[in-house]
């Protein structure tokens, strides 16, 4: 697993005292979930991270994390890629002042329009359904 060769850099840095009042929280991406994340793979990161997505609020803020490595591989974390496609539904939120969703892969680079790119953004066919879920409750921020 590409996870664990990097987890004490990550611990290290982290434990700095400049750290010691700020809350991180990790995005998952294809360096810690793999290209193709795998149900061990997503263990072990929930193991060392927690959640893979979540949402908290600051200030009348929506903020949403989600793991766009499922919608790279969705075959091979079946259960794993339904729970976050739920959990789509709960973003949009009426009483947020704005929306903010961060994720590892972008939806798109530039275009909504454009063509799927490898590594680089999210293919249409789930860009633009999920866009649309995200959209659906105003002011969202991707």
């Amino acid at each position: 697993m590409v996870r664990l060769e990097n987890t004490g850099n990550t611990e290290s840095v982290v434990s700095c005292t400049i750290f010691n009042t700020l809350i991180i929280l990790f995005p998952a991406g294809n360096h810690d979930v793999d290209d193709v994340p795998t149900p061990a793979t997503i263990s072990v990161y929930h193991e060392q991270f927690g959640p893979d997505f979540f949402s908290f609020w600051v200030g009348g803020i929506k903020f949403t994390v989600l793991n766009s490595q499922y919608w790279k591989s969705p075959e091979t974390v079946p259960e794993h890629y339904q729970n976050q496609q739920n959990f789509l539904g709960t973003i949009p939120d009426p009483n947020a002042k704005h929306s903010v969703v961060f994720q590892h892969i972008p939806f798109f680079i530039s275009d909504p329009d454009e063509e799927d790119v490898k590594f680089l953004n999210i293919e249409k066919v789930h860009r633009f359904p999920v866009m649309d879920q995200l959209e659906s409750g105003g002011k969202t921020f991707l």
